[in-house]
């Protein structure tokens, strides 16, 4: 009789256990299912993920952040260009959520065949469509704009840099869509300033400005508009090196080079020979003679500057003033009236 007990107390005890063992693992996969459909982020992202897309399922990732970066993935591959995504859209739509462990375990994979998986599923469908937008940023250089100051005794048309600038920088933003991988459009989007840069200092000439013209954007021929112009213009040069037969101001003039040269400077053009001076424009007499006119002696000439001086280039000391001589003059040529 004892016997018999026994053998029914093992018989309990071991349904027992056997039941205990059941139920444990009909709790786990109880807390497991349980635990997919709370908000806790924890443990939700920790768990597999799955990535979907649309309806269908496409893979099973380690994590959350697996899946995650398996979109940035998928992302980079179809912007076609480094920059901050604004916009991503699939078709079909892709989704991440939590998955089941204990079912999909075996089915886990990397991030990489995750990302290529799905790029090949959208490559190989013609009805697949993947639209990323992105900001793109390119740092361009700029001149800025000149600080421009007036020379009034310099030509229009003429400038003189007084200080070098320096170039600034500019962040180019541009809205750059692509659709599978090809650019669509790209929109200007903004241009902040990075590096305002130095303007240069430019002085510009106002002599001989044409009427209803802007001295700072002037760049053409100055006009002859009077003799204080011209002469204005001619002391400039005072202290130009003489060479025979030069017409260049600065490399050298002689003193019918000279006389040429400031004439050319508004456009009027003189013969280069000493028998030019003395028959260009008209014939005037000393006691007549205004600014600007030609003094001619026999085998020199200078450009009258009034008070009974004149401007011309010598061997001794090139270009400077001197006193005119009137009974040595052959000539008085007035070139403008």
């Amino acid at each position: 009789m004892k016997q018999k007990a026994s053998k029914t107390v093992r018989r309990i005890n071991l349904w027992g256990r056997r039941h205990k063992r059941a139920l444990l693992v009909c709790l786990l996969l109880y807390v497991a299912a349980f635990v997919t459909t709370l908000n806790i982020p924890n443990i939700r992202s920790a768990m597999p993920h799955e990535i979907m897309l649309g309806d269908k399922s496409a893979c099973y990732v380690r994590n959350e952040v697996t899946a995650e970066k398996v979109i940035s993935d998928i992302q980079a591959n179809y912007a076609g260009g480094d920059g901050r995504i604004v916009r991503f859209s699939t078709k079909p739509e892709i989704s991440i959520s939590a998955a089941n462990p204990f079912k999909t375990s075996s089915k886990v994979i990397s991030e990489e065949e995750a990302a290529k998986l799905i790029i090949d599923k959208f490559d190989k469908s013609d009805s697949s469509n993947v639209t990323v937008s992105y900001i793109s940023t390119d740092y361009k250089t700029f001149t800025p704009e000149p600080d421009y100051k007036k020379d009034e005794t310099m030509l229009a048309g003429e400038s003189r840099v007084e200080k070098e600038g320096a170039d600034g920088t500019k962040a180019v933003t541009t809205l750059v869509t692509t659709v599978n991988g090809e650019k669509v459009s790209k929109q200007k989007y903004r241009s902040p300033v990075v590096d305002e840069g130095t303007p240069a200092i430019i002085y510009k000439g106002t002599l001989g400005l044409p009427d209803g013209e802007d001295w700072k954007s002037y760049d053409g021929d100055p006009v002859y508009n009077n003799a204080d112009d011209l002469v204005a213009t001619a002391y400039n040069y005072i202290g130009a090196p003489y060479k025979h037969g030069g017409v260049d101001l600065k490399t050298g003039v002689s003193c019918v080079g000279f006389v040429r040269a400031i004439y050319l400077k508004y456009g009027i053009k003189i013969g280069n020979s000493h028998h030019a001076m003395e028959t260009a424009g008209i014939g005037v007499s000393y006691s007549n003679a205004r600014k600007g006119d030609i003094i001619c002696y026999n085998g020199h000439v200078g450009l009258y500057v009034g008070n009974g001086k004149m401007l011309d280039a010598t061997s001794s000391r090139g270009v400077g003033v001197n006193t005119v001589r009137p009974g040595k003059i052959i000539a008085v040529r007035r070139i403008v009236q």
